[in-house]
């Protein structure tokens, strides 16, 4: 697959690139061509560059959360949680590009969330950089890690992340990857800021449209922080 073998292939395309920019070169001063025919060609052909090497990029990010997607079924299985962190492990064992190993530590801290273990997953989730994140996965990041915040108690620090993503929480409360998330979040800042009531009621609402097994447990917390 492309996305094991993705630094082999850069390297191999680089070397045809660079062999026969070489080449295209030569041609373009044996056929005595013209400053602006040169410059033509030029420009084809670094754009052709520029667009295989964006489509190698964008291929093994896709076949890589195919494979991601792949192993979910495993969460289902019985002690499967265990089984699916061991599979993200052997993922990043492998060397991938920067964007691709951020987000299997997104996804393998994600796993640790499942298993309870916050400390794990907050170490591994501060290891990403958010800033070199495409926009929805830095929605993610953050959501992820104000998450964690809130179930280590450490509130300030969640809420300065509810107050530094509000605009792009709202924005992805109706994205169906988000949503479960969000409306856990803006529960436990309403606690967090001692408004019960304004809890109950989000708790309320969130747990008629989002309570299923993989997070009611989240939600029996909830209630009995509302209490």
């Amino acid at each position: 697959m492309i996305w094991k073998n993705e630094k082999k292939i850069k390297i191999i395309f680089w070397v045809v690139f660079i062999t026969c920019s070489a080449a295209l070169g030569a041609m373009t001063e044996a056929f005595d061509m013209s400053p602006s025919k040169k410059t033509a060609l030029i420009l084809i052909w670094l754009s052709l560059g520029a667009s295989f090497s964006v489509w190698i990029l964008f291929w093994s990010y896709f076949k890589l959360q195919q494979k991601i997607n792949s192993l979910k079924p495993i969460l289902l299985e019985e002690n499967g949680i265990d089984r699916y962190i061991l599979e993200i492990q052997t993922l990043l064992s492998v060397k991938h590009s920067t964007s691709i190993v951020d987000l299997l530590k997104i996804t393998l801290s994600q796993a640790y969330c499942g298993k309870k273990e916050y400390t794990l997953a907050k170490g591994v989730l501060l290891e990403v950089t958010p800033r070199k994140l495409a926009r929805i996965n830095q929605t993610v990041y953050w959501a992820n890690l104000a998450y964690i915040y809130f179930q280590l108690q450490e509130d300030t620090y969640a809420n300065r992340i509810m107050e530094k993503q509000k605009r792009s929480f709202v924005k992805q409360s109706t994205n169906p990857r988000l949503a479960k998330l969000i409306s856990i979040l803006w529960i436990f800042q309403a606690i967090s800021n001692h408004d019960k009531d304004k809890a109950r009621l989000l708790l309320q609402q969130s747990s008629k449209k989002w309570e299923n097994d993989s997070n009611q447990s989240d939600f029996e917390m909830l209630k009995s922080l509302c209490d």
